[in-house]
């Protein structure tokens, strides 16, 4: 089996997620990155001109899995109203131990621009916009999907940064709320026309 080398672009954006992780955000410098992928600082600028630049392609990563989540999870769903905002809740709540454990590593990004330049989470606000305007627009009252929508993104956000979690058997229930929640009702059987 030819197993695919990661690229050095790729190599550099792991090892900026390594150096956020193990020493904290004070720690990512350009220095730091190139040593821990093991590349020159040259090489190191000749992918990223700056720490900006950086920060800007691992939050650009992060979004582009999220979104390949939703695609993957809408995919799965029939097109009834509320699909998007089931794919979102699925996307969001549904991450397997290798998946928490990626998602954990990019979301030291977020962590590395807010400290750094909060105007580097513009990307992220943009796609929480085309989320909400999804959400909105997805046949289903919006305010259920919203209360959906935030459940989910409680639990993913909880999940990413590690934060203590609530017993499986109590997020299984709130799904099953959720879905509930978002069930719409079956149109009105009309009377026969006279």
């Amino acid at each position: 089996m030819n197993d695919v080398l990661p690229s050095t672009r790729d190599r550099l954006l792991d090892a900026a997620e390594i150096v956020v992780i193990s020493r904290g955000t004070n720690a990512l410098t350009l220095e730091a990155v190139a040593a821990q992928a093991g590349v020159s600082k040259g090489g190191l600028l000749y992918h990223f001109h700056a720490k900006d630049d950086l920060l800007h392609a691992m939050i650009q990563r992060m979004i582009d899995l999220f979104r390949a989540r939703i695609d993957a999870a809408l995919a799965l769903e029939p097109r009834p109203p509320g699909a998007f905002t089931h794919a979102c809740i699925n996307a969001l709540s549904e991450l397997s131990p290798t998946e928490q454990s990626r998602f954990q590593r990019l979301s030291s990004a977020l962590l590395a621009a807010i400290t750094s330049d909060p105007r580097l989470l513009d990307p992220l606000r943009e796609l929480y916009r085309e989320l909400f305007a999804g959400i909105a627009n997805d046949g289903i009252p919006p305010g259920k999907a919203l209360v959906a929508f935030a459940v989910g993104d409680a639990l993913w956000f909880w999940s990413i940064f590690n934060l203590p979690q609530p017993p499986a058997a109590h997020v299984a229930d709130a799904m099953k709320i959720i879905r509930s929640l978002l069930a719409t009702p079956p149109p009105p059987i009309l009377p026969p026309q006279t």
